[in-house]
């Protein structure tokens, strides 16, 4: 493109920004231009505004270093750079712009110092150790012509890296996009310098703005689906009889924890975000992950885990699978952290969100019951209660024997192994058949002989009565009434019958 028609350009996004100053978007795109064409005081003009008024980016920085490198004043450079390292600890491009620019400042030491730590960092760094062995043993000033000035500008290189393939413009390898036409510039031409899986400006096909779109996107309907099936579980759970016995682990589950469940669902939306944040500290990525995203993916994998909660018995492993699926295949792919880095914060997150899901179930269980509930220990013993009644045809079912009074039978209800499941559902419901609605039955509870517990006329062919039984103790289930009359009794509940002799 003609040299006038490039000025043409800069006039008309100049007369632009004028115009409409909060237009941060069209200001950077600007300033890019007019850095390209050497206009580097009016580029400085906007790339200050940008600095003060425009949300925090890195490229925004660099340029601004870059450009009061060009200007000769190394001093503020370093001083823009040193600022943004605190920001972006582990961004190396950074490290390298300053120690060119105190190089070129004659600061031979400090650009040591500055490849030193960039070398601490990353061990394979391809020129750190040569840098820093050429600066030690050659103190006296580099010549500027040694220092490639016309080819490198600090880490904003200048020389025509790149051919834009829509305009033909030459860009460097710092432009994601042409400088001229804004168009995608390929992927494969990027120079060694590292970046990340995706980059500021998008030129990768995932970036954290599209993956935490598209993760809100799921989120609100996870959220809407979620509130559903919260009012459902607590509209279910009061319409519920409440002398209904809880027969398996699965009837505990699905109705008489429901405020349990939903604390829980609604401490994993705070605890899952922190979980992630802390994790990603803790492993330290080498460029920071945007915050949107990591909270985003946050509430996408607590809602996730919430919903698949309500999955039926067969299918309830997704509960578990499902975040750990997602949640590995989201950090992989869009958090350019390394494949490594990536499994170090995804199992972190992971240990983190569950000692604090299964922690809050606790603790909220707990409250309720007065009682303090070791998780290593219940986990298990649910586990393995579950497992034992898979074993039944009719789990929670047993017919006391005797198919006519009088039925006399001494027995015992055995603990589920989980304390908290003792509790949960110590109730059991005894039901006596008849064979005729006044068969003039009677039923007893006894504890020994001497102390009766249950004394009930037998009404209709159907009989209920629940009593909570406690684990270990002996009782004697008594039917009386005229001898021979048909009856049967058959007891329900979680807790494990067994008949004594």
């Amino acid at each position: 493109m003609k040299w006038g028609a490039i000025m043409a350009e800069l006039w008309e996004l100049s007369r632009h920004v004028e115009e409409h100053p909060d237009d941060f978007e069209k200001r950077w795109q600007l300033a890019k231009k007019l850095y390209a064409t050497w206009e580097y005081r009016l580029a400085l003009e906007h790339l200050q505004v940008l600095r003060n008024k425009w949300q925090r980016k890195i490229n925004v920085v660099r340029y601004l270093a870059a450009t009061y490198y060009r200007l000769g004043r190394y001093d503020d450079a370093a001083a823009e750079l040193r600022a943004a390292i605190e920001t972006w600890p582990q961004e190396m491009g950074l490290r390298e712009q300053l120690a060119r620019v105190l190089e070129v400042a004659g600061k031979h030491l400090e650009a040591a110092d500055v490849w030193e730590r960039i070398h601490t960092l990353d061990r394979n760094h391809p020129f750190a150790s040569s840098a820093i062995k050429r600066l030690r043993s050659e103190p006296k000033k580099t010549p500027e012509a040694d220092l490639h000035l016309e080819d490198s500008d600090s880490g904003i290189d200048l020389s025509p890296g790149r051919v834009c393939p829509n305009c033909g413009a030459q860009n460097s390898d710092e432009f994601d996009r042409c400088w001229q036409c804004q168009a995608l510039l390929g992927v494969e031409a990027v120079s060694a310098r590292r970046t990340p899986a995706w980059s500021e400006n998008g030129a990768a096909g995932i970036t954290p703005e599209n993956v935490s779109l598209a993760a809100g996107l799921v989120v609100i309907g996870l959220f809407l689906l979620a509130g559903y099936l919260s009012v459902s579980l607590l509209l279910g759970a009061s319409s519920v009889d409440g002398a209904a016995v809880a027969k398996t682990f699965w009837d505990v589950y699905e109705r008489e924890v429901a405020w349990s469940r939903i604390l829980t669902g609604i401490l994993m939306l705070v605890a899952w975000p922190f979980a992630l944040h802390v994790a990603l500290k803790v492993v330290k990525p080498e460029r920071p992950i945007p915050g949107g995203l990591i909270m985003v993916t946050g509430l996408l994998l607590a809602l996730l885990s919430y919903v698949a909660s309500w999955l039926p018995p067969n299918l309830i492993g997704l509960t578990a699978l499902l975040p750990l699926a997602v949640s590995l295949a989201i950090i992989v792919a869009a958090f350019g952290l390394g494949f490594v880095r990536a499994l170090n914060v995804w199992a972190l997150q992971l240990v983190l969100a569950g000692a604090v899901g299964v922690g809050g179930f606790t603790a909220i269980e707990s409250y309720q019951w007065g009682r303090v509930f070791n998780p290593l220990l219940e986990i298990p013993a649910v586990v393995h209660f579950v497992q034992y009644q898979r074993q039944s045809d009719e789990p929670g079912v047993f017919e006391i024997p005797g198919a006519a009074a009088p039925i006399l039978q001494e027995m015992e209800w055995q603990s589920t192994g989980s304390l908290w499941l003792d509790l949960r559902a110590g109730a059991v419901e005894f039901t006596v058949y008849a064979d005729s609605i006044e068969a003039g039955l009677r039923f007893e509870i006894n504890q020994g002989e001497t102390k009766p517990l249950v004394f009930e006329y037998v009404k209709g062919r159907q009989w209920k009565h629940v009593y909570h039984v406690s684990p270990g103790e002996r009782y004697v289930v008594k039917v009386s009434g005229p001898e021979g009359t048909p009856a049967r009794v058959v007891c329900a509940g979680l807790l494990i019958p067994r008949v004594l002799p």
